[in-house]
């Protein structure tokens, strides 16, 4: 139970920093798609 619990955390950990990395590489693209749906 413990074991799940802690597998799960890592998981939830290594998922978060991932889209931070992902957010960061595309942060540009998303800016643009942010004035993009902002206008519409």
């Amino acid at each position: 139970m413990l074991k799940a619990f802690f597998t799960l955390v890592t998981i939830k950990a290594y998922f978060h920093s991932f889209k931070n990395l992902l957010e960061r590489n595309s942060a540009p693209l998303v800016r643009r798609k942010h004035s993009l749906v902002m206008k519409n």
